[in-house]
């Protein structure tokens, strides 16, 4: 995991390797971009994790692990950061990340089942195919479509396999739809009120969300 300032005065890792990196040469930077090559050198590997996030350095977090399969570093090797993507997305301004993709071009994206006995399946994989609260981001050529399904509470709603939701989403003219994160994070405001009923019975706190705001026309 790459940290820069942007987060807040730590990484907050813990059980990890923290290498604070210092930048290399005259080439980009800070504010991190699509598409590009960064050369550092590190300043400090803080054992443990947790370390600070000073102006102008960014910090690559690893597990012991992953520390114990690279080459040999210690304060001062060089290190190159490579954020391209496939495809290239070097001309996009802002993107979100969540899957899995639910429709794609007026399809359903199938999703792929795990060959392991379901006892055997992490939470992950197995809620793909459970009935859950669920939240999606959805589109056609005319219109975007913010759709939350409630979930886990007996007489108001099971909630829905990405399946169904899938399924459900077409069914309204949907052509292409991300999943995003669902259960306690499930929640629809419509100008300062909530609009459904999150799971939990209380609002969970969030990093991030979708907001649709209108504009005056200039």
């Amino acid at each position: 995991m790459l940290f820069t300032p942007r987060l807040g005065p730590s990484t907050g890792t813990s059980n990890r390797v923290d290498l604070v990196l210092d930048r290399d040469g005259e080439g980009p930077w800070l504010p991190l971009r699509i598409g590009t090559e960064y050369k550092a050198r590190i300043r400090e590997i803080k054992f443990g994790g947790n370390a600070l996030l000073a102006t102008n350095i960014m910090v690559l977090s690893v597990n012991t692990q992953v520390m114990a399969r690279m080459p040999k570093v210690q304060p001062g090797s060089p290190v190159k950061l490579s954020t391209g993507t496939i495809p290239d997305l070097k001309a996009v301004r802002t993107a979100i990340g969540g899957g899995p993709a639910l429709l794609r071009e007026g399809k359903v994206v199938p999703l792929k089942k795990s060959s392991k006995p379901g006892a055997a399946l992490a939470y992950s994989e197995r809620s793909l195919f459970e009935r859950h609260p669920r939240s999606t981001l959805a589109w056609n050529d005319k219109y975007f479509y913010f759709v939350e399904v409630d979930g886990r509470q007996k007489g108001l709603s099971m909630g829905m396999t990405l399946d169904e939701l899938s399924n459900y989403l077409l069914k309204m003219g949907c052509t292409d739809a991300l999943n995003l994160d669902g259960g306690g994070s499930s929640t629809l405001w419509l100008k300062g009120k909530v609009m459904n009923s999150p799971c939990f019975g209380y609002l969970r706190n969030m990093a991030t969300g979708f907001v649709l705001v209108r504009k005056d026309k200039q």
